[in-house]
C-alpha cells in the first residue's frame, strides 16, 4: 500500500527502539495497534454505508423500472387484446370488406390500355407553333 520495504521498517524500529526505549516501545507498538485497528473499522463501517446507499438507490431505480415495464406490458397487452378483437369483427362479416375492396380497384381494360408517346420535343413544338402564327399574319 504504501510500499515501504522491510529494511525500511527496521530501520524505522530502531530509531523508535533509541527513542523511546525497551520499557516504553512495547507499549507505544500496542497503543499504534489499537489506532490502526480502529481506523481500519471506521473505513470498513464507512464503505459499507455507501454500499448500502447505493443498493438502495439502485433497488429504488430498478423498482421504478419495473412499474413502468408493467404498464407498458399492461398497455401492449390492452391493445393486442383490442386489435384481435377488431380482427374477430372483420372475419364474421368478410362480405362487405370484399366488395369495398373491389369497387376501389381500377378496371382490367385501363391497366393493359398501351400509353401513347409524345415523338415530338417542346422545343420543335414551339417553333412549329411560332412558324404557324407568322404565317396566318
Amino acid at each position: 500500500m504504501f510500499d515501504i520495504a522491510f529494511s525500511e521498517l527496521v530501520v524505522i524500529g530502531l530509531v523508535a527502539l533509541l527513542i523511546l526505549g525497551p520499557k516504553r516501545l512495547p507499549e507505544m507498538a500496542r497503543t499504534a495497534g489499537r489506532w490502526m485497528a480502529g481506523l481500519r473499522r471506521f473505513i470498513d463501517n464507512v464503505k459499507q454505508e455507501v454500499d448500502r446507499e447505493v443498493r438502495s438507490e439502485d433497488l429504488q431505480a430498478f423498482r421504478k423500472l419495473q412499474d413502468e415495464l408493467n404498464d407498458t406490458r399492461e398497455l401492449l397487452r390492452k391493445s393486442g387484446a383490442d386489435t384481435l378483437d377488431s380482427l374477430s369483427k372483420l372475419q364474421v362479416n368478410p362480405e362487405p370488406a370484399a366488395t369495398a375492396a373491389s369497387a376501389s380497384e381500377p378496371a382490367p381494360s385501363a391497366l393493359t390500355a398501351p400509353v401513347k408517346k409524345k415523338t415530338r420535343s417542346r422545343a420543335k413544338t414551339a417553333t412549329k407553333k411560332h412558324g404557324e402564327r407568322k404565317a396566318k399574319r
